[in-house]
């Protein structure tokens, strides 16, 4: 491998909040990513992730991965309050199953005293894009969309979304590693 293809591959996830929020600024420059002609993995309306275009992977289809969460940020807006409040990630855990090309994730979201048990269930397709059942197919409780690629021995990211009975959503975003 020359050294850009290495280069590549380290930063082969750029993950983050596009959008202004709380005031805080955006972590992630959409432009760059633009320029760069990264891959657009997935989007909400406050996050993304972006695949470089010089980190394809073909997924193995014999064995597993385990990770660990390395990075990630979540909001919670309740639409009664009209009010945004961040969140907390805690015992995140992602299992990814090449033999089946399924995956597992779960976290606790944490805010304001509340802890909220998160998980989703999904397949991975064979260039190590992850697509979540749906928020209502139990026991998944989150839509979740992303990828996982080989960059640092194995990297993932994915934004996730979830609509609680009492009128709030919760958006966010993860990264995940070795």
């Amino acid at each position: 491998a020359t050294q850009t293809n290495v280069k590549a591959l380290e930063n082969s996830i750029s993950w983050g909040r596009w959008a202004t929020l709380m005031d805080k600024a955006p972590t992630l420059d959409l432009k760059k990513q633009e320029d760069a002609q990264a891959k657009l993995i997935a989007a909400s309306p406050y996050y993304a992730v972006f695949q470089s275009k010089s980190s394809e992977w073909k997924v193995p289809v014999v064995g597993g991965m385990g990770f660990a969460l390395k990075g990630g940020e979540a909001i919670v807006i309740d639409e009664r309050l009209n009010a945004v409040s961040s969140a907390n990630l805690e015992n995140g855990k992602l299992q990814i199953d090449f033999a089946s090309a399924s995956f597992t994730t779960g976290f606790d979201l944490v805010t304001k005293g509340e802890r909220i048990a998160m998980q989703a269930q999904g397949v991975i397709a064979p260039d190590g894009q992850l697509f979540g059942n749906g928020q209502y197919s139990h026991p998944t409780n989150m839509a979740v969309s992303g990828v996982v690629t080989a960059e640092k021995g194995g990297s993932a990211s994915y934004i996730f979304q979830r609509r609680l009975e009492d009128a709030r959503q919760i958006h966010g975003i993860t990264y995940w590693g070795k």
